[in-house]
């Protein structure tokens, strides 16, 4: 049986590989409608995935490792509203153009930050789930948090894709950020590891509870509005993308129940 350290770099690998693949499908292959509806209904089963992995796992873990930290805060929840905020003060100031992060049929060159600012903010929360999933301490753990952002980095990726090529971005340079974008979570997983592995006892729990709470937060946020919110915001396909979106919460929900 494989080690959870080798289980963390297969993961940090396949990672890796989705979100290429994502950026190539943005390249070549986006103006199909076949593509698009493929992507809008994993777009939909990844909502419930991020959703469940939020409320289900992150959330009650950081909760149980942030018991040390006396006071009647409920800090897990405090950080939750942090990462929550963080990514949408991020996403708002990439979005001043008038755009949405996920909607690529409206992405347009009217603000040319806009690409820069949105590989920034999928980048961030790139780290902070590939540093939650580097640092897990079970492999329940892990591949809960794999689960959910292997289901959603192919739509991230895409989206970025499109908004680099709608931004007018040279050949060379596009592929150059989409690697970059791609490398993050790896980087996440790499450096989780390397703080979990240098850090016992409470010191490690503490650190534990408050990246699963922030990484709740940016959950929360992509299941609710970067994906719940735009996905629903047509009624094509409404119930087909409802079942998808409760399939992926109620596959979270019996997980909480075997792990």
């Amino acid at each position: 049986m494989l080690s959870l350290g080798w289980v963390k770099a297969i993961t940090a690998i396949a990672l890796l590989l989705t979100a290429i693949a994502g950026g190539w499908i943005a390249l070549r292959l986006c103006a199909t409608r076949k593509c698009s509806r493929l992507l809008s209904s994993a777009n939909a089963l990844a909502g419930g995935f991020f959703l469940g992995a939020a409320l289900l796992h992150l959330l009650p873990e950081a909760q149980e490792s942030l018991a040390v930290v006396e006071g009647p805060l409920p800090w897990a929840m405090i950080l939750c509203l942090v990462g929550f905020l963080l990514i949408l003060l991020l996403e708002k100031l990439a979005s001043a153009g008038g755009h949405h992060l996920p909607d690529t049929k409206t992405l347009s060159k009217r603000n040319p930050l806009y690409p820069y600012v949105l590989t920034i903010v999928l980048s961030l929360h790139s780290i902070i789930a590939g540093y939650a999933l580097g640092a897990g301490a079970t492999m329940n753990m892990v591949m809960i948090i794999f689960l959910a952002e292997v289901s959603h980095k192919l739509s991230a990726a895409f989206a970025l894709g499109v908004s680099l090529v709608r931004s007018g971005m040279d050949a060379l340079h596009l592929r150059r950020v989409l690697l970059l974008f791609a490398l993050m979570t790896p980087f996440g997983i790499l450096l989780g590891e390397f703080v979990s592995s240098r850090i016992q006892g409470q010191t490690s729990d503490l650190v534990s509870g408050i990246v699963n709470a922030i990484a709740a937060g940016t959950f929360l946020y992509v299941a609710i509005v970067d994906i719940i919110h735009e996905e629903f915001e047509s009624q094509e396909r409404l119930w087909e993308k409802f079942a998808l979106l409760v399939c992926g919460l109620a596959f979270m929900a019996l997980l909480a129940i075997w792990v």
